[in-house]
């Protein structure tokens, strides 16, 4: 999976790179795989503007601006959450494409409804309203998880980065 993940990034990269699209990332399951994967791109810091892993519930409200309303109702793993860190992540950095993902990477559930590899991931596109994926991962493993996690996110990003 390290070197379907390094591939993948290496053409996101690419793209944002020769289409001169930034950038930024927030993430909470996969807790920093990503960006992780996308800084081993040669040359991306043109592009990258930030990766942040804003993990804890605090997290994602003092560095994203979510609202404490939002977690209570609806909680962290949640699309109405999603959207708001991918949408305050765009607030506070400008960059084109932002990118999120709350979820459950396991191995127990959290529930019968969010399972282990359950995630939704979010992406505001040039400051615009964050639009909400669902992910659902067959695995019980945490890391298998994160890896599978971290590939849809890119494919995400080189989907909206082509259209571009």
């Amino acid at each position: 999976m390290e070197a379907e993940i390094r591939i993948l990034a290496g053409r996101v990269g690419e793209t944002l790179i020769r289409k001169n699209i930034s950038l930024s990332a927030c993430e909470s399951c996969t807790g920093g795989m990503f960006s992780s994967a996308v800084c081993g791109v040669p040359g991306i810091s043109k592009v990258f503007d930030s990766g942040l892993v804003t993990y804890s519930n605090s997290a994602k409200i003092r560095t994203l601006g979510v609202r404490e309303e939002t977690i209570r109702q609806y909680t962290e793993i949640s699309s109405e959450t999603a959207a708001e860190m991918a949408e305050g992540l765009a607030e506070r950095t400008g960059s084109e494409l932002c990118i999120s993902i709350t979820g459950v990477a396991g191995p127990e559930d959290l529930s019968s409804e969010k399972p282990a590899g359950f995630a939704y991931v979010g992406l505001s596109v040039k400051g615009g309203p964050a639009e909400v994926s669902v992910y659902r991962v067959p695995c019980r493993d945490r890391e298998c998880n994160r890896e599978r996690m971290t590939v849809f996110m890119l494919n995400i990003i080189q989907e909206a980065a082509e259209r571009l």
